[in-house]
């Protein structure tokens, strides 16, 4: 499992830690003249790995960690960049096609008979969802998930863990934060005054 720690280099030498704020900042700002188009990469890296997968029947257990860490990344970017430079940096467009993949594969996973019959996922497919959590703290990803259908896509990968049944403690406490941060991102959209105090 990935630790709290992601170093990257920089094309001017410089190593950072996307795992802080100050990394994740750096990480972004180096693409200020330079298009960033590190998601949609790691998203088609990750399509072509799991259809790869489907049509052998089976992932490696390096193939594994290969998505786990695609998919860390994006979560560490999101989670640790400042809000401001995140939206200045990010086109609409990367991260429309992390969305997008996201939905397909929780599609995918909704047919899964052991999804069903336990409510647990492998680890890689766990790092799936993690960076809905980090991604809904911005308003754009937020935004994105309900013009594309994310939400109704994920009650039914909830459904199809056969109620009354439900997921295991860690994807239903994931479920339970994503959403959380969607709403936050959606008030804060509406309403620029909005703080917590509002919901007490």
């Amino acid at each position: 499992m990935p630790e709290d720690s992601c170093k990257v280099h920089l094309d001017d030498g410089r190593t950072v830690d996307i795992c802080t704020t100050r990394g994740a900042d750096t990480f972004l700002q180096s693409y200020q003249s330079i298009e960033f188009k590190l998601f949609s990469k790691n998203m088609r890296d990750a399509k072509k790995i799991r259809e790869k997968g489907r049509r052998k029947g089976r992932l490696s257990a390096a193939v594994k960690s290969r998505l786990t860490l695609l998919y860390f990344m994006v979560d560490s970017i999101a989670q640790y960049s400042s809000l401001e430079i995140f939206t200045s940096i990010v086109p609409k467009l990367e991260i429309e096609e992390w969305i997008e993949h996201v939905i397909v594969e929780l599609k995918e996973k909704s047919g899964d008979k052991k999804w069903a019959q336990t409510g647990t996922l492998e680890q890689h497919d766990t790092f799936l969802l993690n960076p809905c959590v980090s991604m809904f703290r911005h308003a754009i990803p937020t935004q994105l998930a309900f013009e594309k259908g994310f939400f109704k896509v994920l009650s039914e990968f909830v459904e199809a863990r056969k109620a009354p049944l439900l997921p295991c403690a860690d994807i239903a406490d994931t479920i339970t934060l994503l959403v959380g941060n969607a709403i936050t991102s959606t008030l804060r959209v509406f309403d620029p005054i909005w703080n917590a105090e509002k919901t007490f």
